[in-house]
């Protein structure tokens, strides 16, 4: 575990996001809410089929990109689950210039939901985006720490599956 940055209560985690305990877990999905693989595959297992009805439930016709839903805790180490689908690397409209801008909004959208909305005092996200959707991860770790900054009052947690997500976001404070 790393503790980053004094001006924010951010922490960063290596290991698997389904049984990391905190106030809301995120989830990244697809657009379709289909179980998939990667951090939708591991909640999918972890929920189980009454999660992903759930999920069926609150978007029948599923998710555009930013968009998100929250769901139950389906006996996961929280309160609620955010489902969210990511922005890509390349979007279908086939742009990127503006990737980093988008992706601090979604994770700022997601914070800002999870406190004011869910009433959570912590949070614990996946590196969103970094996957199948290809977001560079330099851009991630600048996006999720820039929306982080404007949350002082969430603990924040970034757990990160792999070892360089982990020292990517772990690093970034010391680099600037």
């Amino acid at each position: 575990m790393c503790r980053c940055g004094a001006e924010v209560s951010v922490t960063v985690h290596r290991g698997d996001i389904t049984q990391h305990a905190a106030d809301v877990l995120v989830n990244s999905t697809n657009p379709a809410l289909a179980p998939g693989a990667g951090v939708a595959g591991a909640f999918y297992r972890a929920g189980g089929e009454a999660m992903h009805e759930e999920m069926r439930r609150a978007a029948p016709l599923g998710l555009h990109t930013g968009e998100f839903i929250s769901t139950g805790s389906h006996g996961l180490p929280c309160k609620h689950i955010i489902h969210v689908v990511s922005h890509r690397w390349v979007d279908r409209a086939g742009r990127n210039d503006d990737l980093e801008e988008r992706m601090w909004s979604m994770y700022a959208d997601v914070f800002r939901y999870a406190r004011d909305e869910l009433g959570a005092a912590s949070i614990a996200t996946p590196s969103l985006g970094t996957g199948i959707f290809r977001v560079p991860l330099a851009v991630a770790v600048r996006a999720f720490y820039r929306a982080a900054k404007a949350f002082p009052d969430l603990d924040i947690r970034l757990v990160a599956f792999d070892e360089d997500t982990y020292r990517a976001y772990a690093e970034h404070e010391t680099r600037k």
